[in-house]
């Protein structure tokens, strides 16, 4: 599970955490996310090697209708 905190001037990080934690022991890990945001052209270069990916297209249409089978025969 991954969970954005923020850590103050004085070192004191703040999570919000799920109740499903509360009381219980658990390991953090930490890893600085960097200030630049991603640049626009990162984004696109990388739904260009995506496009280059030999997946079949398929219609939503077709796809409902695999979903259809699939559940049927379950």
């Amino acid at each position: 599970m991954k969970l954005e905190a923020v850590v103050n001037r004085q070192g004191i990080l703040t999570a919000k955490l799920p109740k499903s934690l509360w009381g219980k022991k658990v390991i953090i890990s930490i890893q600085a996310v960097p200030e630049t945001p991603a640049q626009v052209g990162d984004i696109f270069d990388i739904f260009a090697e995506a496009d280059k990916l030999n997946f079949p297209r398929r219609s939503h249409a077709e796809i409902l209708e695999d979903l259809r089978a699939l559940r049927a025969s379950e």
